[in-house]
């Protein structure tokens, strides 16, 4: 080993203080502890509700939005599955907002694409892209 090929000693100590300080400094300090007795300063520092009290419009509006989008998907189920020439097919919906994603099989291109203006002409549906792919015998 060459002699200028090690680094010098306090170049490495340099680095090692870097990572531990940067380890240190990412580190959450730990919750403070709290006795049974509550005072009036300690009651009007806090904010008002908890993180899950504030949340929960936000849940209540994503489990509606949640509700929305799989009432949809299954109303272009089951306008698939009313029509004779697809209800054969392998077939997924998903939705989001007015937009509906087909995934699954189809035996030809004109069941593949009759999918898909069928899920259009569903109610509330925008716009279709179709993964459906053409599998034959399928």
């Amino acid at each position: 080993m060459d002699i200028h090929d090690r680094k010098p000693a306090w170049r490495r100590l340099a680095v090692a203080l870097a990572l531990a300080l940067g380890m240190a400094a990412c580190q959450d300090k730990p919750p403070e502890k709290t006795t049974g007795v509550v005072n009036s300063a300690q009651v009007a520092s806090k904010p008002a509700g908890t993180a899950e009290e504030k949340m929960a419009p936000e849940n209540e509006a994503a489990k509606r939005t949640e509700a929305a989008d799989t009432a949809l998907a299954e109303r272009v189920k089951t306008a698939l599955g009313s029509d004779p020439s697809l209800r054969a097919l392998a077939v997924d919906v998903a939705a989001l907002g007015n937009a509906v994603t087909l995934h699954g099989t189809a035996d030809n291109s004109a069941n593949r694409d009759k999918a898909s203006l069928v899920a259009l002409g569903v109610q509330g549906v925008n716009s279709v892209e179709n993964r459906i792919v053409i599998v034959r015998g399928s």
